[in-house]
């Protein structure tokens, strides 16, 4: 033994397990007359083509040929199927928390810039008043915002290229993959760039508020209303809402599931502003005079004059929408993940067991793992007509979409006969033996994987005859099914129906799980001094390879996904502050009509607990909505929705509304209300 190779590149999953790799030289090859007559020698020819159009065209010319000198021609993506479905998940995945960050930090700077507007509607009506036009007004404070948005975004990218130095060292342990981290001017400038379009973008709507801003309003701003501007606030919406739809469908994987996202966060719009519609409407009429006083003034601030219900609503709502859809979307992906190469799966593989050693070996296996070892019969097979048809008769029909492909009908079929669904199968069409119709009269039925059903051309009610050691056995296809290949266990192209081959010769897989090292050796060596034609393989080893890549995939989608909720959390908080000022001038009335710090705190608490309620449950509601499309659509996983998570973010979200109200409630109770007051006035 010169030395072992590990981590092949080629062949990952089962298919590197079904026999110890030996390498040999070429000369001891030929030494050991391995590749004489009969020898079932496959040839492999490594091409290194980067460019994936000339493959594409290299396949698309010699596909013929290839077909009828029986030559495969698989890519490295192909062959990496195997672990495709976690890089795959975890790509979409990366896609989707890239929009829902960049969302989120668009609602954090619409919050931060209508705050912003509120703020300086004064000053803009004291500029009108000294003669200011509107056009100028409104591009001043525009381009002050650009340049706050511009300087923020700078910033961030710089953050952002500090963190990548950083954080791959973190997450080493994490990543699936070894990061190296390199500085791209692209992306930067990129980062730059959506930064200061989100900025732009998103300021138009609340600057255009300065802009309609009268010089009456200097002195009665919460009367005189706004005077036009309504072509140009469609303007800005519509540019909004075509920056959203762009971005949504560069981002995804596929521009239809793109402008699919873009709608589902228009259909989040609608619904929270029609349930903070009828959060005032019902609020307003459905008050009872009865309540104490604290619950009437808390609700009738949903609908006083200057509220913020709609603000608020959105901001809560659509923050709480897309961090739930994000966890709700990462909870799915990660339970397939962890069904696919989940322990408990099997870790030997026994074959060539004769049916007369089935028992003795079953009984091998220790106490505690008998139980779930799993027998199956193996009959070699191959197809000798198809609805009374050749496989050469087949072969020489002239329209391509009726003549099967040539590898369905030549390939030997390692067939199986039993009365259930294995665990990786899934009938998408026909029904299980015991609910078969009688179709087929009295033939046997036979149930074929999909894929393989396409390249026969066959459906159900086809009769398929199988050459069974020289005996022909004829079928009657009574149901299809999807087969998850991944999985660490034996799958069949054909099962067939009980009895329709149970004397055949044929011999039998055993699957067994022994998780203690020690006793898999004993049970191995056992098995080799008592059944020396019976191969054992330990693809433990393969198994903890796939589970460990498929780990750290599971890994780094839930600390996406926390990062994602941290910054939802943050981008509420930032929403709840918008409206502090106008709490202090409120909260400084009531004190100086006799309202003590007690029914202060429950006027607030009532109206923010009835605000993150409504705004909860809209955005959930949608979220839960959103990512079922998401999970099943972009990932064709089946949708897991998690009550407790949903639960924890929903206390989560009203917990900080109330606590952000609060806290910011603090500064109106230890303050003078005199000094608030004149401060009002003075602005």
């Amino acid at each position: 033994v010169a030395g072992t190779v590990e981590d092949l590149p080629s062949d990952p999953g089962v298919q590197a397990a079904l026999g110890p790799r030996l390498f040999l030289s070429h000369e001891a090859l030929r030494e050991a007359e391995l590749l004489g007559f009969g020898s079932l020698a496959e040839y492999e020819v490594y091409l290194r083509m980067p460019d994936g159009e000339l493959r594409e065209a290299l396949r698309s010319r010699l596909s013929s040929r290839l077909e009828s000198e029986r030559v495969r021609l698989t890519f490295a993506e192909e062959r990496a199927q195997s672990l495709a479905n976690g890089i795959r998940f975890l790509g979409r995945f990366l896609s989707l928390v890239g929009l829902a960050a960049l969302l989120l930090g668009s609602v954090g700077v619409a919050s931060a810039l209508h705050v912003f507007a509120r703020e300086k509607r004064d000053s803009a009506a004291v500029l009108r008043c000294l003669g200011a036009r509107q056009t100028p007004a409104f591009l001043a404070y525009l381009a002050v915002a650009l340049i706050l948005g511009t300087a923020g975004s700078a910033l961030g990218v710089v953050v952002g290229i500090g963190v990548q130095q950083l954080l791959p060292g973190f997450l080493e342990d994490w990543l699936p993959v070894a990061v190296r981290p390199s500085f791209s001017p692209t992306s930067a400038a990129m980062g730059l760039a959506v930064g200061v379009w989100v900025s732009a973008v998103f300021s138009l709507v609340p600057m255009l508020a300065i802009r309609d801003v009268t010089p009456l309003q200097a002195l009665r701003r919460d009367v005189e209303p706004s005077s036009g501007g309504r072509r140009l606030r469609w303007t800005a919406w519509g540019l909004l809402a075509a920056s959203v739809l762009a971005v949504s469908a560069g981002e995804a994987p596929r521009p239809a599931l793109g402008l699919a996202f873009a709608g589902a966060l228009a259909g989040a719009v609608a619904i929270l502003a029609l349930a903070a519609w009828l959060l005032v409407r019902g609020s307003r009429r459905f008050l009872p005079a009865a309540a104490p006083y604290t619950v009437r003034q808390g609700v009738s601030n949903l609908f006083r004059p200057g509220n913020q219900t709609l603000l608020l609503t959105l901001a809560l709502g659509f923050g709480t929408f897309v961090v739930a859809t994000v966890l709700q979307v990462e909870r799915s992906v990660r339970a397939d993940l962890t069904l696919s190469v989940g322990e408990g799966r099997p870790n030997l593989l026994l074959f060539d067991v004769q049916t007369d050693q089935v028992e003795s070996i079953v009984a091998l296996v220790p106490e505690d793992a008998r139980a779930e070892v799993q027998v199956s019969p193996l009959v070699t097979t191959r197809i000798a007509a198809i609805n009374g048809r050749t496989p050469d008769e087949l072969r020489a029909r002239s329209e391509p979409e009726r003549r099967p492909e040539a590898w369905a009908l030549r390939r030997e079929y390692r067939s199986t006969y039993r009365s259930f669904l294995g665990g990786g199968e899934r009938l998408v069409a026909g029904a299980w033996w015991d609910d078969a119709p009688p179709g087929g009269g009295t033939l046997p039925g036979v149930s074929l994987e999909v894929d393989v059903a396409k390249s026969l051309r066959v459906g159900l009610g086809d009769t398929i005859v199988w050459n069974v050691a020289g005996v022909e056995v004829p079928t009657v296809v009574r149901s299809l099914r999807e087969v998850e290949w991944t999985r660490l266990e034996p799958n069949f192209f054909a099962v067939l129906e009980p009895g329709a081959v149970d004397g055949a010769p044929q011999t039998a897989l055993i699957l067994a799980r022994i998780d203690d090292p020690e006793a898999r050796a004993a049970f191995q060596r056992a098995l080799i001094e008592g059944f020396p034609n019976v191969s054992a393989l330990d693809f433990s080893a393969v198994q903890r390879a796939v589970e460990t890549v498929f780990s750290r995939v599971r890994q780094a989608l839930a600390f996406l996904a926390g990062f994602t909720g941290l910054a939802g959390l943050l981008v509420l908080a930032g929403a709840l502050r918008a409206t502090r000022m106008q709490r202090q001038r409120e909260g400084a009335l009531l004190r100086t009509l006799g309202a003590d710090r007690r029914q202060l705190l429950a006027v607030v608490a009532v109206e923010y607990g009835a605000l993150g309620l409504v705004s909860v449950t809209a955005g959930l509601l949608w979220a839960t909505v959103a990512s079922a499309l998401t999970v099943r659509q972009l990932f064709e996983l089946p949708f897991r929705a998690s009550v407790p998570l949903l639960g924890a973010l929903a206390a989560a979200v009203v917990g900080i509304t109330l606590t952000v109200g609060l806290a910011g409630s603090r500064s109106l109770l230890s303050r003078p209300p005199m000094a608030t007051l004149r401060e009002a006035m003075d602005a």
